[in-house]
């Protein structure tokens, strides 16, 4: 994996932008299971899948470049339960 290219003020933007999205998703998820039929469990699947993969491929190695952001947003989890200002 290459060095990342950036400083902790935009790791942390990218951050929060990507948890706002995450937490739209989960709910998109949500609301599809509860007002949709069976078939949009595909839909729900990848969506799922997606926000994984955001997690996985994108916020882990960046958390990794700046274990501070990630204590940062736990904490503001633990205490507000959102990652993301």
């Amino acid at each position: 994996m290459s060095k990342l290219e950036m400083d902790q003020d935009l790791a942390r933007i990218v951050l929060a932008t990507l948890a706002r999205n995450n937490a739209e998703l989960t709910y998109i998820v949500s609301l599809l299971k509860e007002h949709a039929d069976e078939e949009s469990t595909d839909i729900r699947v990848k969506i799922a899948r997606l926000i994984g993969d955001t997690g996985f491929d994108i916020m882990d190695p960046i958390f990794s470049a700046f274990p501070e952001l990630k204590e940062e947003f736990q904490n503001r989890l633990e205490k507000y339960n959102r990652s993301f200002p």
